[in-house]
């Protein structure tokens, strides 16, 4: 066996779960994970705790076979859980994903109103691992579909994956530390580039740093802004934003007080209009979040769309809703939350655009500012 699938389970157990005795695992991902989940349910068996595996065909689904399901299933069954499914999201004490697709795309011939009634019935389940009442942690095992959108060999995207992941954390911990120092005395965020003036604010609200703890690859600052206080325009004209099965190109906003009031794409335009209309949090800008993981550059269109299906950055392109991110969030990983400060304003340059993946140019432009990173 590769020795880094044991080094990036004892990971994911001991570091982004810190699994304890007693605890109840949920796992989820598909027969080609199987490798790294029995390594994670090796060593969750060492800490005392019970795994909950559920093997199914996609990488990134709720519940196993969800998809094939739900294109079957009437309508009013969409919109309930399974009792047994229900039972064990209340009682699980830390959740897994380990995204290993057979096929990316599997998933884009359900309807996007049999989406949403899937997303309502799950929404419970996902508000207690986002709001950080359960630990948890979402990441890839390398697959063939994903080296292959990725334009690389399997061989290739498992040392990209890998080297992304097996990383000194506690030392990357303390470099984020610096950026989020200099992003908590701003009271004001500006992001200009190519076809981009957004200004957003930071007042009162402290950031937090994801150093091996929540979606892995990690290695990012996130702040939640104000959520009124959004305006301008963002293009995101360089890369796609990815989620399976949905991929959409070219995406511009504009936001007035706070939310989006103008939309549109260059390719998949209908998944961010449902994206955005899902509910009524979904066109508060719930995030910004810069990438610091230089083991993972969006240095190319193949690159950027295996980091933002590793990290989640479809959810901050696509202005993720505002619900989950109303006030700073209270985190395991940090314990930061909302604060009463004043701070300066702090104009970013082209490097950014709520969710990049940029530390080097990042620290040039906060110094530009009079400041040390």
């Amino acid at each position: 066996m590769d020795p880094r699938i044991e080094a990036y389970a004892k990971l994911l157990v001991e570091r982004s779960l810190d699994v304890q005795p007693g605890w109840q695992v949920w796992i989820n991902s598909s027969p080609l994970g199987r490798p790294l989940v029995e390594e994670v349910v090796r060593l969750i068996a060492r800490r005392g705790a019970y795994p909950l595996v559920r093997l199914g065909g996609a990488g990134m689904e709720d519940v196993p076979f969800e998809t094939i399901w739900a294109l079957e299933a009437p309508e009013d069954a969409l919109a309930e859980v399974a009792p047994a499914d229900r039972h064990a999201w209340e009682t699980m004490d830390a959740w897994m994903n380990i995204g290993a697709p057979e096929n990316t795309a599997s998933g884009a011939e359900l309807s996007p109103e049999r989406r949403a009634l899937l997303a309502k019935a799950r929404h419970p389940m996902r508000t207690r691992r986002l709001s950080d009442e359960i630990p948890w942690v979402a990441c890839r095992f390398p697959t063939p579909a994903l080296a292959q959108d990725s334009r690389m060999s399997l061989a290739e995207f498992e040392d990209f994956l890998y080297g992304a992941c097996l990383l000194d954390w506690d030392a990357e911990g303390r470099r984020m530390a610096k950026i989020k120092e200099r992003f908590d005395r701003a009271s004001e965020v500006r992001i200009v580039g190519a076809g981009t003036d957004l200004t957003l604010s930071l007042e009162g609200r402290e950031g937090e740093v994801d150093a091996g703890h929540a979606n892995m690859p990690g290695g990012e600052v996130y702040f939640c802004p104000v959520e009124d206080a959004t305006e301008g325009v963002v293009d995101f004209s360089e890369f796609p934003a990815f989620q399976e099965p949905d991929e959409i190109e070219g995406v511009r906003m504009v936001y007035r007080a706070g939310r989006v009031v103008e939309a549109s794409a260059t390719r998949g335009e209908e998944i961010l209009f449902e994206t955005l209309d899902r509910d009524q949090g979904a066109r508060v800008l719930g995030e910004l979040g810069i990438g610091c993981n230089r083991s993972a550059p969006a240095s190319r269109p193949s690159a950027a769309r295996t980091r933002a299906s590793s990290t989640g950055t479809w959810s901050r392109t696509c202005a993720r809703a505002g619900s989950s991110c109303a006030t700073a969030k209270s985190s395991r990983r940090t314990g930061a939350g909302c604060s009463d400060r004043r701070g300066d304003r702090l104009t970013a340059g082209a490097f950014a655009c709520l969710g990049v993946d940029c530390p080097l140019e990042l620290a040039q432009t906060v110094m530009a500012t009079g400041a040390k990173v």
